[in-house]
């Protein structure tokens, strides 16, 4: 019986993997038929962040979006989707990211830090005439990703001669100037775009699961993204025993113990997954919001999005001290250990009906759009002169 079910579940094992090549030659077979029959010039494929229906607004995302008028077609990498379908505009997703050379379109291909995408693909994109982007987002770790792969790339990167090399902190830059001098590059920072969370409080329109919470008319302190390895477990909890007439709202992907364990006491409330559409929905009800990263160099290197996206609300924002790209904001608070954060939580939400600190928590947001991010790299690869907007 032993030996009857390990070959049961080997061959079970060979169909799966069998199953999945023939997906995949099929999805390849589709993308290559779909760019010849739109003959496309101008090509920007996106090897990043995958797109998952109803995740949060990364980076890549945005910079898709914002470089896809400069291209005719642009190619998302996606998990979800086995035939290549469209996400918006000139903006299609595929499971398969074409490899190949394209004898009549001028390709751009972009990769991050943290994409565990196997290096030998990676040169085989150059190696076939696409023009390497680089985007150092985030520290290569191992609570995030940091893999043979990705150190192979890193290692590398001088050898693949990068169209350039964009980096979202002045730390992950000063790295890049250390150990890859000759590659031409710049500091892109996160950003947001402000008008998509230019909302103002209506209770009519209280998301269902938010509204028991917003009826205790107690303050409400706010996170969200994912309850990962680097945000600091220990001290959510710690703040939430000690602030009983606060409720503690968590929106994202809680990872549970590879993280740490939220104490799920009356005051925390986790609701789980939201999509970048409605968060504005959610966040406008925050009277201040939190970002508690654990000490060290993840937190040292990061420019977290949602920093822009809750002062875009003109919501009063608490840090722990090793963010340092969240300093010299108004109306950003830095704690210096866990007592003071939760002390800041309490500054932050006396703050949270001041009008002039909204007022500039607003302005300071605006001075970070996406758009004039993008604006940079356009401008560096000089795609605007040679495509037109």
């Amino acid at each position: 019986m032993y030996f009857t079910n390990v070959r049961f579940n080997l061959y079970e094992k060979l169909l799966r993997i069998l199953r999945r090549k023939i997906i995949l030659r099929n999805t390849k077979r589709e993308c290559l038929n779909f760019i010849k029959k739109n003959n496309p010039k101008k090509i920007l494929i996106m090897n990043s962040s995958a797109y998952i229906a109803g995740m949060f607004k990364q980076r890549s995302h945005h910079f898709a979006e914002l470089l896809s008028p400069y291209f005719d077609l642009v190619l998302y990498r996606s998990l979800t989707e086995n035939n290549i379908q469209n996400w918006q505009n000139n903006i299609w997703l595929t499971k398969w990211i074409p490899d190949v050379r394209f004898k009549n379109a001028e390709v751009y291909y972009y990769t991050t830090s943290v994409n565990s995408y196997p290096y030998k693909l990676n040169r085989k994109h150059v190696k076939n005439g696409q023009k390497l982007i680089y985007d150092y987002m985030d520290q290569m770790s191992e609570d995030i990703v940091c893999t043979k792969n990705t150190r192979l790339l890193w290692k590398n990167l001088e050898k693949l001669r990068p169209e350039l090399c964009i980096a979202s902190s002045d730390k992950l830059f000063n790295d890049l100037q250390v150990y890859h001098p000759n590659v031409e590059k710049i500091l892109v920072k996160n950003g947001v775009t402000t008008e998509h969370f230019a909302i103002e409080q209506d209770y009519c329109k209280v998301p269902s699961d938010l509204k028991d919470i917003v009826d205790l008319k107690r303050p409400i302190v706010g996170y969200w993204g994912y309850l990962a390895k680097w945000i600091d477990i220990e001290l959510l909890n710690k703040a939430a025993k000690a602030r009983p007439d606060y409720s503690f709202v968590y929106i994202g992907k809680n990872f549970n113990s590879k993280a740490g364990r939220l104490d799920l006491l009356p005051n925390v409330y986790i609701l789980g997954r939201k999509d970048y559409s409605i968060l504005p929905e959610y966040g406008v009800w925050f009277d201040c919001a939190v970002i508690p990263f654990k000490l060290g160099e993840i937190a040292k290197a990061t420019s977290p999005v949602k920093l822009f996206e809750y002062m875009a609300l003109k919501k009063p924002v608490v840090c722990t001290k090793d963010l340092i790209e969240c300093y010299n904001y108004e109306g950003v608070l830095i704690s210096q250990d866990h007592e003071d954060f939760i002390k800041k939580i309490d500054e932050a939400i006396n703050i949270s009906k001041d009008e002039n600190i909204k007022n500039k928590l607003l302005m300071q947001a605006q001075m970070q759009s996406w758009k004039e991010k993008v604006n940079t790299i356009v401008k560096t690869l000089k795609l605007e002169e040679v495509y037109g907007k």
